[in-house]
């Protein structure tokens, strides 16, 4: 009997991809997504979601600094 030769492990994926999408919201969780895609689907489809979280994240953002730098300052 032939024994196949084995792979190597394959290496997880580095969580430092998430600082594309947390800087740069959905076009960094795209990047990190298609980059990703075919070794890692799972982790890759994670990045696309902080993708899309973090744009909603930096939408309302400067509402909520607005808001509470008016309440503690009003003019």
């Amino acid at each position: 009997m032939v024994e196949e030769p084995q792979s190597p492990p394959k290496e997880e994926l580095s969580n430092w991809w998430y600082l594309a999408p947390i800087f740069l919201a959905i076009v960094g969780g795209g990047i990190a997504w298609f980059v990703n895609k075919d070794e890692y689907p799972k982790k890759a489809r994670k990045l696309l979601i902080a993708g899309l979280v973090m744009t909603g994240v930096w939408m309302v953002l400067p509402f909520l600094l607005g808001a509470a730098f008016f309440a503690f300052f009003p003019f």
